[in-house]
């Protein structure tokens, strides 16, 4: 009871209203406030004495953290000093439930403490934030007393009233209550004209990024057990001048499948369409690729590219939310552009006379979408010679000596490549001749030389046959003089290598067996 006279004396002493003037809200709600003369200096180091002495007595928690004060109170403090505004003192409670009640509420009722949350005493006409670094703590202004930090019923009005103690939080849509790892999802809090947002993560499970009143959420890590990723939101309001804060909290889930490229492999001039799958939810796609490939939207999903250039390419799609990149990995999709282009013809580049040859066209890239008969070969002059052409691969039987140029050129569906050439040089020296060539019962393998000498000095030599699967369909050892005859009725069909082993040189040639 003494405590009760002291406490009611001090408010009586200290309260002095000398004008009436209005606030407004987060969200614009106009609020009815009073103006009051500071206390004199010896006035407050009087009542933070009388103060202490209460809090001592009354074995409450709670330490003085701001001198008493006539131009500001409980109310004044919780829902407008605390979050920036002028000293104000907000003192009937029709005007209080304006930041909590009606369509233009800045706060929602929720259940139990959390930092940035407000505090009121249904009951007991009293005020509090929950303390942002201890929140089982509050922090409130006692009537015109002093700013206190203490625990929530640690206070003079526990003596006083009944009260029940709400807690009201910034209104955050309760929805999206999860996110998964990688993905965005937006979520929205007031919408207020002119006002200025800031979202952004506190945690490792989390980001954020915007400036809106729509925030987009982004999960980093995947939540283990109750643990929940946190997101803050900043709103600095034009009607209040204050910042309010407030937490909005998210579960995050397992991540998704990655994304991956699919479409063609050949880009012609004409473009070709590619799309992105399984696209992250949230995400924005930027889609990159070779230079020889562009394309008029990055962004878009399917994406058209057009070939700019010939030659090798490649496509590829990431994925990124507002605070973070590349938390897929999306594989490119290797693409030819063009028309076929080849670097080189390899190959013998001198040969002997009487002697078949093996050419390829390199750089050989499958994405070039080319047939067997998409390829051109050209040797000039041809002068007797005999070409077999397998499209990317070239055999020529050398008939006769000489100098020649040999090209090739290849068609796909996007136009004819340019030549590519290469000069050879067919020299006379001992040869292996096949005749008849196809054959279909005997044939007769010769030995051939521009030199005659050269063949009246023939010792003996061995021949090896092989199919075109590399087994050895015939073996004959030491054969002497410069013919050996073979009967080919019973062999199947096709094509043969014929090798022969003649001193230290091997002479090869091709069996054709025709029925």
């Amino acid at each position: 009871m003494k405590f009760n006279i002291i406490l009611l004396t001090v408010l009586m002493i200290f309260c002095f209203i000398k004008s009436q003037g209005q606030i407004y809200t987060p969200t614009g709600v106009s609020v009815g406030v009073e103006i009051e003369e500071e206390f004199s200096d010896p006035q407050i180091a009087a009542g933070d004495s009388i103060w202490q002495d209460s809090i001592i007595n009354a074995g409450w928690s709670a330490d003085i953290i701001s001198s008493c004060s006539a131009k500001y109170n409980c109310h004044g403090y919780a829902w407008h000093m605390s979050d920036g505004g002028d000293t104000t003192i907000i003192r009937y409670e029709p005007e209080v439930v304006k930041y909590f009640n009606g369509t233009n509420s800045t706060y929602k009722k929720v259940n139990g403490t959390g930092k940035y949350r407000k505090i009121y005493y249904n009951g007991a006409q009293h005020s509090a934030i929950v303390d942002p670094d201890y929140t089982n703590w509050v922090i409130s202004k006692w009537g015109s007393g002093p700013l206190v930090r203490h625990l929530p019923d640690d206070c003079p009005f526990n003596d006083q009233y009944e009260y029940i103690l709400e807690y009201y939080e910034l209104i955050i849509d309760s929805l999206p209550s999860s996110v998964a790892k990688g993905c965005a999802t937006d979520v929205s809090t007031l919408d207020i004209n002119n006002a200025t947002y800031s979202w952004a993560g506190i945690d490792s499970y989390v980001c954020a990024s915007g400036n809106t009143y729509t925030g987009e959420i982004t999960g980093l890590n995947t939540t283990p057990g109750v643990a929940k990723g946190k997101v803050k939101v900043e709103i600095t309001s034009p009607y209040s001048n204050t910042t309010v804060k407030g937490i909005k909290e998210f579960t995050v889930t397992s991540q998704p499948s990655a994304p991956y490229v699919s479409g063609p492999t050949l880009v012609c001039s004409s473009g070709a369409a590619f799309t992105l799958n399984n696209v992250p939810a949230g995400n924005t796609i930027t889609w990159t690729s070779s230079s020889n490939l562009s394309t008029s939207d990055a962004h878009a999903n399917p994406c058209t590219f057009v070939s700019t250039g010939n030659g090798s390419g490649w496509v590829k799609a990431d994925v990124s939310t507002g605070c973070t990149q590349n938390m897929f990995t999306v594989n490119q999709l290797d693409v030819w552009s063009g028309v076929p282009v080849f670097s080189y013809i390899s190959g013998p580049l001198t040969t002997p006379n009487n002697q078949w040859a093996t050419y390829y066209v390199e750089p050989y890239n499958a994405n070039m979408d080319l047939q067997n008969n998409d390829y051109t070969w050209t040797l000039n002059p041809l002068n007797g010679n005999a070409l077999y052409n397998y499209g990317r691969s070239l055999d020529i039987a050398f008939y006769n000596s000489g100098y020649y140029q040999l090209v090739v050129r290849a068609e796909n569906t996007c136009g004819t490549g340019d030549y590519t050439g290469t000069s050879l040089y067919v020299y006379d020296s001992r040869s292996l001749s096949v005749s008849p060539n196809p054959g279909s019962g005997e044939v007769t393998l010769s030995i051939e030389s521009s030199d005659e000498k050269e063949l009246l000095a023939l010792k003996e030599w061995n021949l090896e046959i092989y199919s075109s699967d590399q087994s050895l369909k015939e073996k004959k050892d030491k054969i002497t003089g410069k013919e050996y005859k073979i009967n080919t009725s019973d062999w199947e069909e096709g094509i043969y290598y014929v090798k022969v082993l003649l001193d230290d040189e091997i002479l090869t040639g091709k069996l054709v067996v025709k029925k």
